[in-house]
């Protein structure tokens, strides 16, 4: 029988997978109920019905930690049954692209939101798996149970506490920002003059877009949106992201196998950031939002990885100054990713079209730099991954001549 030291985590992820099925569940139902009484098939209903859709198969990926705590608990420890899944994932790739080809020549699947909600989930979720696997090919997988922990955690607690925090810095930078627009009265009551015009005004668009730009182009806010987006965020991301890494006993982890949890805790992120973004577009640019966050996915998965081979490192070999600097990386390749989406966004509004140059230029400059990070981060995982690839080949190969 295993200790009761060795049976806690395993306790701990039986009532984290229990409570996350219990509320996707609850989510679920709700959505669904709310999305039946509705009456009238619009837009707010699709969203009710991608929510209930999403919660569903988010439960349904919780499921196989629920079981694998059980028989943990029971003494029988659950073993991988394939070295490898990058060849499964891969065939499943496959499918992906014939499921975006069916989405993009049978239109009619969008007018049916089950439908599309499905579709959104899985075409999401397969580029995801697929870039898991590819990055970790050729390392041997951790326990059964540690993945899909990871995949668990991932789901439900690491998102919340991420949320928690933000929220919390969020509210304290508005507040510091409110505190010094109050002391620039001449700025303050311009943007107050904006929001009337936005209430009042018959075209609101046009009027939002105003008070943004006013927003933008003060040096306060601006510095302020830096800061929250650009470093605050990116930082927390990061540090709680591959949460399960920083859960698991010291002695029950070793540093190949944070890469990899770190890894799939960063498509968990993905996945709910993606399939909650994708399922807020219309139809006509579903495929586009798909395959652009499929490649921003990346993004997660790598940086975590990163992240969560640094804990494990530091955790297992007591080396804190390379997680720090694993960390710290990561956070300035997701932030300067941040700042960049933001300066793109801010060029291509139609109101700085006034300088066309300067506007295109801006926009052409944010996208060259944003391929360049994600390029970085592409290769950075890549090259982590061929490392522990050569540091298993070598432990291979002393218990070889040890035998």
């Amino acid at each position: 029988m295993p200790s009761k030291n060795n049976q806690l985590p395993s306790v701990m992820m039986l009532l984290l997978s229990a409570l996350g099925i219990l509320f996707s569940g609850l989510i679920a139902a709700g959505a669904f109920l709310a999305s039946s009484q509705a009456g009238v098939e619009d837009a707010g209903t699709a969203m009710l019905t991608a929510i209930g859709t999403l919660a569903v198969f988010i439960g349904l990926l919780i499921i196989p930690s629920l079981a694998f705590s059980i028989r943990q608990l029971r003494g029988k420890p659950s073993t991988t049954r394939f070295p490898s899944l990058l060849k499964i994932a891969s065939y499943a790739l496959i499918g992906w692209a014939v499921l975006l080809a069916a989405g993009y020549f049978l239109d009619p699947f969008f007018g049916n939101p089950f439908v599309t909600a499905v579709l959104t989930s899985l075409c999401v979720a397969i580029p995801i798996w697929w870039l898991i696997e590819f990055s970790r090919r050729g390392l041997a997988r951790p326990s059964l149970l540690k993945e899909w922990g990871a995949l668990t955690v991932g789901l439900t607690a690491a998102p919340v506490v991420i949320m928690v925090i933000e929220t919390l810095l969020l509210i304290l930078v508005a507040v510091i920002v409110m505190i010094l627009l109050g002391m620039q009265p001449g700025t303050l009551s311009k943007i107050t003059d904006l929001s009337i015009a936005l209430d009042s005004s018959q075209s609101g668009m046009e009027a939002l877009e105003n008070l943004l730009l006013e927003l933008s182009s003060n040096p306060t806010i601006a510095a302020a949106l830096f800061l929250v987006i650009g470093l605050a965020a990116p930082f927390t991301e990061e540090v709680f992201k591959p949460l399960s890494v920083w859960l698991i006993p010291r002695k029950m982890l070793r540093p190949v196998e944070g890469f990899q949890l770190g890894l799939i805790s960063g498509g968990a992120f993905a996945l709910l950031e993606s399939a909650s973004l994708v399922s807020q577009i219309t139809a006509q640019d579903w495929i586009m939002a798909v395959l652009l966050r499929a490649a921003t996915g990346m993004l997660h998965i790598g940086l975590s990885g990163l992240v969560g081979y640094g804990v494990a490192l530091a955790r297992c070999e007591k080396k804190w100054g390379n997680a720090l600097l694993h960390l710290l990386g990561a956070t300035a390749l997701h932030g300067l990713w941040n700042s960049l989406a933001m300066i793109n966004g801010y060029y291509t509004t139609p109101l700085t079209m006034a300088n066309p140059t300067a506007s295109l230029a801006g926009g052409v400059l944010s996208t060259v730099f944003m391929i360049a990070v994600f390029l970085a981060v592409g290769m950075i995982t890549l090259r982590l991954s061929a490392q522990l690839r050569r540091q298993a080949a070598v432990e291979c190969n002393m218990q070889d001549q040890i035998l």
